[in-house]
């Protein structure tokens, strides 16, 4: 069972994983302008997202195991309940990303673009600045919605 106390950690948790991914990009990206970096970036942003659905669910009295139990059931019982359908596609596009670059057998960067390709190039996705940039505003979006949810 969860506690007021547990759910004000996991919304706390969540604004520290923001601001940190916030910090990364406008401080030391911004310095060292290396595309790779935007992946570790976008791993703070998911995990914003990630404490962010852990505190709804605690809010709703729901304990679950691994973050892959708890976005099912974010995606199952939650996300029309309380209209969060914007940012659960988000968290997709982001988890997608992380799983990409893991299974990627080539990556490099053009731009301001880190890009990852499959095996025989079948299938190419890149994540940018711009994109960075936009993950984070909208996961302080989420982070806002969610501290009037619970």
């Amino acid at each position: 069972m969860f506690s007021m106390d547990e759910t004000a950690m996991y919304k706390q948790n969540a604004v520290k994983a923001i601001y940190q991914a916030n910090y990364l990009f406008s401080t030391t990206y911004k310095l060292i302008k290396e595309p790779k970096a935007l992946l570790s970036i976008s791993s703070h942003i998911l995990s914003s997202f990630m404490h962010s659905v852990s505190a709804i669910l605690a809010h709703e009295h729901i304990a679950l195991g691994s973050d892959e139990e708890k976005l099912q059931y974010f995606r199952k019982n939650l996300v029309a309940k309380y209209g969060l359908q914007e940012y659960d596609n988000l968290i997709g596009r982001i988890e997608f990303l992380q799983k990409e670059h893991k299974q990627a057998s080539v990556e490099f960067t053009r731009g301001s673009s880190y890009v990852m390709c499959s095996n025989q190039f079948s299938q190419i996705n890149s994540i940018s600045e711009t994109d960075v940039q936009n993950y984070i505003k909208k996961a302080k979006e989420f982070v806002s919605v969610v501290e009037r949810i619970a």
